[in-house]
């Protein structure tokens, strides 16, 4: 062995200790971001050193033919990777489906789990537009597994090209050209697209293999380098200095990243960074200095044995708890980052360790490590599969009773032959998500009164809501636009559009809570008036070209709004959760002080527009002096803070059929 190849394969106790630094700068962002406002960039840590790690396996190993020389290689990659993975994806869907409630918040939690069986979760999180800052991803127990992901993307298309430079390297002409050229080619045009992606697909740049490849790969350059005896330093001050400056440089990568801009152009400090630490930690001399036995402090190195185990756990551990009992104290987050680093220790020792282990006593032929490995990959993979469809009947929350929970499509009960006095009339819904909170309540209408309800959803776009206009929005308008040619084709004179919205302050959202004090502040400030006054002018011109269509109109007024999501605190494991706090009841007094200055305007469009019929839920809600977001019976009336919940939709429905028969058999067609 020459003395590059002794140095190599003596480096691992400082190898660890970066491991280490980078699981714990990725733990801290996690856990709370001004702890480390840039330790997201731990993962690019990971990423370089996988690269270089990679690199020496293959090299070491003897080259026979390409297909055995790849079934050796997946198999090491599978028997390294995948058993803990799989077990921690099985083990957490049985959590998710016990404790975390369906919802928009949890939407794509099922497919980004399942997709990481596969390796594909960060191509799933892409195309449920799930970027890696937005507050969905903060709630959905999966979204780690996007850079295991990349890695495992990396594994399929690198190999090759990497043997390749193995078999040519030391041949000349074009096959030498192309066996050096190949890699820092791949290199330079991933790095070109992680700098497009920036601005014109950002979360593509994030999370997608084609502008993260160079990362990997300049692991494995740094370790062609170092095959060929070359970079390395060879004194003790070089080596000390290079180490400073790395560390320095990821230091500064952890701290000062900018997330906008990830990972063009800042994910080359802490790539920088590692590289040169690498490089110093590698050379046969300098490693006595202070910094690289900081690295090779036995603490820091049994982290860095469970980096991996610490990274799959701390995720998971972290999203439950913003699920159940909270993540916000410092109590709260001592539990977190203990029971990570208990199940983490399980993990490493029971299964990491024990199956690596067992590769070496055995040494296992490839192919039946290939065909274990998958088999386990399919058979957990089917297993959290039934799990997550059968979601309604495991889990343990409240939510589960989805007929009273959820605002779908239920099938209408107990509906009276002969009772469909309205059939052959047409309702129209135009609105953000509140439209679609009323589907029990059209679906009702549509099966006991026989109309058609045709729903035109717009996004969050502000249609008639009174609060705050669309204005110049290129995108609202054309999704406004679009919906009125559909209306103008579909609709006769006499029928009803609906414009369903929330035209209320919202007090709380799946995520977050405000102080309904500071709200009715704003209500009455000036501010609040004047979006108000220009919400007016635009939902008055919207009334008026229905009227020329010779269309009634209704709109919904405010109804009660929470300070607390119930889906999410109706339950024993949530309740104390902090944004529960406020609870799920509030004073009518304050919501009818709230909504004031909207009713007043409604009031008055009322008084200009002949065909605008308002509809007051509020009443019918909130009976008495304090409203609950459930009823008498205990059953709820809302599903987050201000979204009907299915119960809800069957509580308005008798008065919202009133009002269809007021309007319709008093209306033009039979007067």
């Amino acid at each position: 062995m020459n003395r590059t190849d002794a140095s190599i394969a003596s480096y691992s106790g400082e190898i660890d200790g970066l491991r280490a630094l980078a699981v714990m700068a990725v733990m801290a962002f996690h856990l709370q971001v001004s702890y480390l406002t840039a330790g997201f960039a731990g993962v690019d840590v990971f990423f370089v050193i996988s690269g270089y790690v990679v690199s020496k396996s293959l090299a070491e190993r003897e080259y026979q033919s390409l297909g055995s020389t790849l079934s050796a290689f997946y198999a090491r990659r599978i028997s390294r990777i995948i058993p803990a993975l799989i077990v921690m994806l099985f083990v957490v869907s049985i959590l998710t489906v016990l404790f975390i409630p369906a919802s928009w918040l949890s939407k794509t939690t099922s497919i980004t789990g399942l997709s990481a069986f596969a390796g594909v979760s960060n191509i799933a999180l892409i195309l449920s537009s799930d970027g890696y800052f937005s507050p969905r991803a903060d709630f959905n127990p999966f979204v780690h597994t996007w850079s295991l992901g990349v890695e495992e993307q990396f594994y399929l298309l690198f190999p090759p090209v990497y043997l390749l430079w193995l078999r040519w390297r030391e041949k000349s002409g074009l096959q030498g050209v192309i066996a050096w050229t190949a890699l820092p080619l791949l290199s330079i045009a991933s790095l070109y697209s992680a700098y497009w992606m920036a601005d014109n697909a950002p979360d593509w740049g994030y999370y997608l293999l084609p502008s993260r490849f160079w990362e990997l790969a300049a692991g494995a350059m740094l370790y062609q380098c170092h095959a060929h005896k070359r970079l390395l330093p060879h004194s003790d001050h070089v080596a000390s200095l290079q180490l400073i400056a790395g560390l320095a440089l990821l230091t500064a990568g952890l701290v000062y990243s900018d997330k906008e801009h990830f990972p063009y152009p800042w994910a080359l400090l802490p790539v920088l960074g590692t590289v040169l630490a690498i490089n110093a930690i590698i050379a046969p001399k300098g490693r006595s200095g202070l910094f690289h036995r900081l690295l090779r402090c036995s603490a820091i190195r049994y982290l860095g044995t469970l980096s991996y185990s610490l990274y799959l756990w701390h995720w998971p551990v972290y999203t439950l708890m913003r699920w159940t009992s909270g993540l916000e104290s410092l109590v709260q987050q001592l539990f977190a980052v203990s029971l990570t680093l208990l199940l983490s220790i399980l993990s490493y020792h029971i299964i990491e360790k024990s199956l690596q282990q067992f590769n070496r006593r055995r040494q296992a032929v490839p192919s039946m490590v290939l065909a274990i490995g998958l088999s386990a990959i399919t058979l957990l993979f089917f297993s959290s599969q039934s799990l997550f469809e059968h979601r309604e009947q495991l889990s343990l929350s409240q939510t589960r009773d989805s007929y009273n929970w959820y605002a779908y499509k239920h099938p209408v009960l107990d509906v009276a032959d002969g009772g469909q006095v309205l059939a052959g009339r047409r309702l129209f819904a135009i609105g953000d998500s509140h439209t679609g909170a009323y589907s029990t309540l059209f679906n009702e209408a549509k099966k006991r009164l026989g109309i058609a309800v045709t729903s035109y959803f717009i996004g969050p776009c502000n249609v008639g809501n009174m609060l705050y206009a669309m204005g110049d929005n290129p995108a609202c308008k054309t999704r406004l636009e679009r919906a009125m040619a559909k209306l103008k084709k579909a609709a006769k004179p006499g029928d009803i559009v609906i414009l369903a919205s929330l035209r209320s302050y919202r007090l709380s959202d799946h995520w977050w809570s405000k102080d309904p004090n500071e709200m009715l502040a704003y209500s009455a400030s000036d501010e609040a008036a004047s979006t108000l006054i220009e919400a007016r002018a635009e939902t008055s011109a919207l009334i008026k070209r229905l009227q020329q269509m010779q269309l009634e109109v209704i709109i919904d007024a405010p109804k009660p709004v929470f300070s607390a999501p119930p889906f999410r605190c109706a339950d024993w494991f949530n309740r104390d959760n902090p944004i529960c706090q406020r609870g799920l009841s509030i004073d009518r007094t304050f919501l009818l002080q709230l909504r004031g200055p909207v009713m007043t305007a409604l009031i008055e469009l009322t008084q200009q527009h002949p065909n605008l019929h308002l509809w007051d839920p509020l009443p019918i809600l909130c009976p008495n002096k304090i409203c609950s977001a459930f009823d008498a019976s205990a059953k709820p009336l809302f599903f987050d803070g201000d979204h009907l919940s299915g119960h809800g939709n069957r509580v308005l429905y008798p008065d919202f059929s009133r009002l269809l028969k007021e309007i319709w058999l008093a209306g033009p067609a039979t007067r």
